[in-house]
């Protein structure tokens, strides 16, 4: 799933936009999310967390415009993508200065869209491989695998405990397991899923993982041993 803002004051747009976002996922498969604003102000206020941004430049009577949007956007979203759109040529080299990746002119083609939108998906898609999307009380969050420490049941929930944090998630414990399972990822315990690279070391019924000691059900110890074998390549003592 891709996270889409579409940041325009013409509703007539707007729609043009969120209809070529459908026609694009009807030919590939690639499944959007759409959100649409009709002013900049509203959508630097949404929490939401933004895989793409098409912003349109001229923003009617705002005082603010596209360009110092993105500015503002791009500060507190870095690894987001932004494609602008706009009628006016000469705002378009202004675009590279807030790290777009593209620009379109309108009156927006299909064709023209579907091409810059095909990098932008590939590129998502190319960070995505060393990170697992999941959802939170507040919207969608991303990280990467390598992060986590390891993944616990937490009331109707699950708490992710990181490098850095700890984050509480509306996945299920299967679904978290399903995402990581290119990862070296192990459910040692029927509500514990743990990455074994961070395993420092081995006790008889738990291990450490980033100081603490994380249980390991004895009925799941030798296929435990097993995977963090596999996971280093090696023998573990």
């Amino acid at each position: 799933m891709i996270l889409v803002a579409v940041v325009e004051d013409e509703v007539q747009e707007q729609q043009k936009l969120r209809s070529f976002l459908a026609d694009y996922a009807a030919q590939t498969g690639e499944k959007f999310t759409v959100s649409l604003f009709s002013r900049g102000a509203d959508f630097l206020d949404c929490p939401e967390s933004f895989d793409l941004a098409l912003v349109d430049i001229m923003l009617g009577q705002e005082n603010i415009n596209g360009i110092e949007v993105a500015h503002q956007w791009r500060a507190k979203n870095p690894d987001a993508l932004l494609i602008f759109v706009t009628n006016m040529l000469q705002y378009a080299l202004q675009s590279y200065a807030v790290d777009a990746l593209n620009y379109i002119v309108k009156p927006v083609e299909y064709s023209l869209f579907a091409q810059k939108l095909v990098r932008a998906v590939e590129l998502l898609h190319l960070r995505r491989k060393k990170k697992i999307c999941f959802t939170t009380q507040s919207g969608m969050e991303c990280l990467d695998g390598e992060e986590i420490y390891y993944i616990e049941t937490f009331g109707r929930g699950l708490k992710i405990h990181t490098v850095n944090r700890s984050i509480y998630c509306t996945e299920t414990l299967k679904t978290m397991e399903e995402l990581l399972q290119q990862e070296c990822f192990f459910r040692c315990h029927k509500a514990i899923l743990v990455n074994l690279l961070h395993v420092s070391s081995i006790h008889k019924a738990s291990v450490t993982i980033g100081g603490e000691e994380v249980p390991v059900s004895r009925h799941r110890k030798k296929e435990f041993m097993d995977a963090l074998v596999n996971c280093f390549g090696g023998s573990v003592s």
